[in-house]
């Protein structure tokens, strides 16, 4: 899996925005099915974003803002008050 953390929207389907901070903690959870020895973070790098493998880049423009507002949603729905 791989994971992009990102201040801004780089168009792959597992971006992390940073909502504006230059510093934190990421915390991932693994599915249960996991061998416990796979779970584990392999690899960690720094990357332009113009550097990022082609093969985890872009979904085209509709489709990244249905996901974007499915996104929105969804944290309204668990932090709406």
């Amino acid at each position: 899996m791989t994971l992009v953390i990102a201040a801004r929207d780089p168009g792959v389907a597992n971006w992390l925005d940073t909502a504006g901070l230059h510093q934190g903690s990421v915390l991932v959870k693994f599915p249960a099915h996991l061998d416990p020895g796979a779970r584990c973070v392999r690899d960690f790098q720094l990357s332009k974003l113009a550097q990022l493998d082609p093969s985890i880049a872009g979904l085209i423009s509709a489709e990244r803002r249905e996901q974007l507002t499915a996104r929105a949603a969804a944290y309204a729905r668990r932090f709406a008050q």
